[in-house]
């Protein structure tokens, strides 16, 4: 259990963390854990949850989940996945998103792992790039699944990865409030990044 390794991925929205995570959880064995991917699915399981629909109101406007509502299902996530058998590591693609996260999150997880095998990667990327990337992506209604509109993929499309009628590509709610999340990532964020 102590010799799984743990990454912590970090970069702005857009930068492309889910892409590179998902690749390397595929070529390493290791669970992709997105914070924001977690946070929606949890959201999704239990709609008639208040605080669930504040979460999510808080998401699309550009903000980031409370600290201590991600930090809570993250903590859990992170012990069945580094207590189980079936992955050798763990890349967490997002957290910590504000420094008081740092602190619980790192003591978390060096509780499960030693510290040598926790590895931290920052993604760099344009913030041109990282808005022109926020135009041009669209996302399954149903699955979450990602994909390009410079690839051929239109709002209203059926999602070519669920094939379902009811799966149809839709505008990615916080990626209309690319403006606020860069701020929100500059000022509060971004810092949070140098405690790690």
């Amino acid at each position: 259990m102590d010799n799984k390794k743990v990454v912590f991925l970090l970069g702005p929205p857009n930068a492309g963390k889910g892409s590179q995570a998902k690749v390397l959880a595929k070529r390493l064995n290791y669970y992709h854990l997105s914070s924001g991917g977690l946070g929606a699915q949890w959201i999704k399981d239990h709609p008639g949850d208040e605080e669930a629909q504040k979460q999510k109101k808080l998401k699309a406007s550009g903000g980031v989940y409370s600290s201590s509502w991600i930090l809570g299902i993250l903590k859990k996530k992170i012990t069945e996945i580094l207590e189980g058998d079936e992955y050798d590591g763990l890349i967490l693609d997002g957290p910590p998103r504000v420094e008081c996260e740092v602190e619980p999150l790192y003591n978390h997880v060096i509780k499960h792992t030693r510290k040598e095998n926790i590895q931290v990667l920052e993604l760099i990327v344009p913030k041109k790039k990282i808005i022109t990337r926020a135009k041009g992506r669209v996302v399954c209604s149903e699955a979450g699944h990602i994909f390009s509109r410079w690839e051929g993929h239109e709002v209203g499309d059926v999602c070519i990865s669920c094939f379902s009628q009811s799966s149809v590509l839709v505008k990615r709610g916080d990626d209309v409030n690319i403006a606020k999340r860069m701020k929100v990532y500059e000022e509060i964020v971004y810092p949070s990044y140098q405690k790690l």
